[in-house]
């Protein structure tokens, strides 16, 4: 998980505003891949990075993606 993060933040730096959707949409689906294993598993409860990239994706806040969750 931190690899993939390090990786996205760098990639995220150096390209345009324009084409950070279809990055994000990418980092989405390594966070899911990353997350049936179970030693990274445990990574995702303390660092919430999904709701963050569902909100950057849908363009809203987090408490917002967070409410819809409940």
């Amino acid at each position: 998980l931190q690899t993939s993060a390090i990786q996205f933040f760098k990639k995220v730096s150096t390209i345009g505003i324009s084409d950070r959707n279809e990055l994000l949409a990418s980092f989405n689906d390594q966070i899911n891949m990353i997350k049936k294993d179970p030693f990274e598993k445990r990574a995702l409860v303390y660092l919430d990075i999904m709701t963050w990239i569902d909100a950057k994706i849908n363009k809203c806040t987090i408490s917002d993606v967070l409410q819809a969750k409940k």
